[in-house]
């Protein structure tokens, strides 16, 4: 509600694809995170990782079931990735 717009991926430390894909996602956070300062930009995007398996409830309340999952929440808008885990 706030009109930011976050990227966020829930993980397990557990989990090989979480930790394969961890490097891209530290890219991903530094390219959004660098974009903060320009004001030119009128939508920035936030960027958070979140350990499932510890934060259950709040893993469960956004309906997870497996790791890593990837949401992009825009104000009360919450949308599920299930696309291609790349930079791009």
């Amino acid at each position: 509600r706030d009109g930011k717009v976050w990227l966020i991926e829930f993980y397990a430390p557990w989990c090989g694809h979480c930790t394969r894909f961890a490097t891209t996602y530290e890219s991903v956070a530094t390219h959004f995170h660098s974009k903060q300062l320009d004001r030119t930009i009128s939508r920035r995007v936030n960027v958070a990782k979140i350990d499932g398996a510890s934060e259950r409830a709040l893993a469960s309340r956004f309906g997870v079931t497996g790791f890593p999952t990837f949401f992009l929440v825009d104000g009360w808008t919450v949308r599920e990735y299930d696309g291609v885990r790349s930079f791009d």
